[in-house]
């Protein structure tokens, strides 16, 4: 009896174990199903990189003008002007406000500032007699200012006229003067009579030449006058001194005078 029942049964029992099987199988399945592959992660965007603004180097330099271009004219407004260039410091500062002197002190003055005097000092009373050799270098250079011209001694620094002027008498001096003042002569309004110490500077150790011989002042002056008027005087004379560039000494005002305004420039 049991034989026919294992017997009944086995089919059905095999049928049974192949259902579970294939349920097995159907269950794996689904399990891998579950899991299916997740979707491709998408790229991370990187900010992309500017390209450099080097140029390259065979390309002009922004600051500078590409090869074979002309040079740009100079800028005129942008230089000094005559009357602006500088100036270097003086190697001596002359007495620029006038006095009384007597021969003496102008002998006394001329030796110590290196001057020269080229006649004997004894002829104007001098104690000490003779002439004087000096050495002092002057330092000139022309400038034409405002359509006048100019030459400034750096060594003093004093600017004085180019020319002198024409013959006049005391009183019209002063108002040559007051007229070039006036007027701005060279772009300036402080022209006056040198003094002695400042004129005696512009007679040189050496004639000078001027086409012709006889002449102690500087090539870069006009020499078509011989001598000028200071605003130093004698006392004991009563006159006032003018500088002789032809003789190269200093002497008295007679009945006319030439002026050379000078100005001082410190």
């Amino acid at each position: 009896m049991a034989s026919d029942q294992a017997t009944s049964r086995g089919p059905w029992a095999a049928i049974g174990a192949i259902g579970t099987l294939l349920v097995g199988v159907a269950a794996v399945g689904a399990l891998f199903l579950d899991r299916a592959p997740s979707e491709p992660s998408e790229p991370v965007q990187r900010p992309q990189t500017q390209p450099s603004e080097t140029p390259p180097s065979n390309a002009a330099s922004p600051s500078r003008p590409p090869a074979g271009t002309p040079a740009a004219p100079p800028d005129d407004s942008a230089a000094p002007s005559p009357a602006q260039r500088a100036f270097r410091t003086p190697d001596v500062l002359l007495r620029s406000s006038p006095r009384e002197l007597e021969i003496d002190a102008v002998a006394a003055m001329l030796r110590t500032r290196g001057f020269s005097f080229h006649t004997d000092l004894g002829d104007l009373g001098a104690s000490m007699p003779g002439t004087v050799r000096g050495r002092f270098e002057n330092d000139f250079e022309q400038r034409t200012i405002e359509g006048e011209r100019v030459v400034i001694d750096h060594a003093t620094g004093l600017m004085w006229q180019h020319a002198t002027s024409g013959q006049m008498n005391q009183a019209d001096a002063s108002q040559y003067l007051a007229t070039i003042n006036r007027t701005a002569y060279a772009g300036f309004t402080d022209w006056r009579l040198p003094t002695v110490e400042e004129g005696a500077s512009l007679i040189m150790a050496q004639q000078q030449n001027h086409g012709r011989s006889g002449f102690y002042m500087a090539a870069v002056f006009d020499a078509s006058k011989h001598y000028f008027l200071t605003a130093d005087r004698s006392g004991s004379r009563r006159n006032y001194w003018k500088v002789h560039c032809n003789y190269g000494n200093i002497g008295f005002y007679s009945t006319t005078v030439n002026v050379k305004a000078v100005r001082s420039l410190f």
